[in-house]
């Protein structure tokens, strides 16, 4: 049975900074995604077509009925 020493690789092509910069350029790119998405719905929120409304009557009939 091997050793987990054996495993190690010192020429790993990515060492610590290299690890750092990769999850420095997801968080960026995680970042990004959530603005986006943050622009995407408020754009839609605002140009939603307004919910047609509803009268008191109506809403008095249903209290009515209840």
């Amino acid at each position: 049975m091997p050793s987990f020493a054996s495993f190690a690789q010192p020429d790993a092509p990515f060492n610590c900074t290299d690890d750092r910069t990769h999850t420095r350029l997801v968080a960026v790119f995680l970042l990004i995604v959530v603005v986006l998405v943050h622009i995407a719905l408020t754009w839609f929120i605002i140009n939603m077509p307004p919910a047609t409304p509803v009268k008191p009557i109506e809403i008095m009939e249903v209290v009515m009925v209840t």
